[in-house]
């Protein structure tokens, strides 16, 4: 969050922090530059007011350094007189979205949440066509593979159950540390367990995002381990609705 007023910093803080989010705190556009090079950000809050560097040329610094990182920080600017010519400014600037102060809880939810779903579907048409033919789970190329032993597949699934979590959690601190080689090898071992279980949406995103982690795409890493998340979930749910051990 760039802001220079610490009653509006203290207030953002707490309604983000609240939900679940971490986050940091520059004065004006030229701390937020520095921590921009510095670290990772998902989204930067850009008041567009502020002494040193104002918010305007502050994401137009940003826009430069990610041609040469060929990254996309998304930028919400607000300021509390937001007119016309001010949203203009916004988007000339580089700033993916605008919100007027005094900021309301809802608002910023809302800017925040349109800016997941965007970055969600970005990712996910990344991943458009792969495997599209291919079923959630290959189950009967599974019930062949363990010679129709459905209470051996059944074992094999609390097993799958017991382990993916982890592997998905190693992954999401390998994100937020930045820690490419801890998610990449995560990611690549939970493919491997989902291959063996005929998962094989479930593997096509894995793939993506082994892919996306080489090439140091965090942002885009995080959205798709969500869409990974509950595509696992579905296929757990196919297995087991399709296998009766007593059959």
């Amino acid at each position: 969050m760039v802001e220079d007023n610490l009653i509006n910093q203290e207030v953002a803080v707490s309604m983000l922090s609240g939900r679940g989010h971490a986050v940091s705190i520059a004065n004006n556009g030229a701390e937020a530059i520095r921590s921009v090079s510095e670290e990772g950000f998902d989204i930067i809050l850009m008041d567009v007011e502020m002494p040193v560097m104002n918010g305007y040329e502050a994401t137009a610094r940003i826009r430069e350094i990610e041609k040469e990182t060929k990254t996309h920080i998304y930028i919400i600017g607000f300021s509390a007189n937001m007119m016309n010519e001010d949203r203009e400014k916004c988007f000339y600037a580089g700033m993916d979205d605008f919100i007027s102060k005094p900021v309301h809880g809802n608002d910023l939810v809302n800017a925040i949440e349109k800016i997941y779903h965007k970055k969600l579907n970005e990712s996910t048409s990344a991943i458009a066509g792969t495997d599209k033919e291919r079923p959630t789970v290959d189950i009967d190329v599974l019930i062949d593979k363990l010679g129709g032993n459905y209470a051996q597949i059944l074992h094999c699934l609390e097993i799958f159950k017991a382990d993916a979590p982890r592997s998905l959690e190693l992954i999401r601190n390998g994100f937020k540390n930045k820690d490419g080689r801890e998610s990449k090898k995560s990611s690549h071992g939970l493919r491997g367990m989902l291959l063996t279980m005929e998962m094989h949406k479930s593997a096509a995103i894995a793939s993506r995002i082994e892919t996306f982690i080489i090439e140091k795409k965090f942002e885009n890493s995080q959205a798709l381990l969500s869409l990974l998340e509950n595509e696992i979930e579905l296929a757990i749910s196919f297995i087991e609705k399709s296998i009766n051990p007593a059959k």
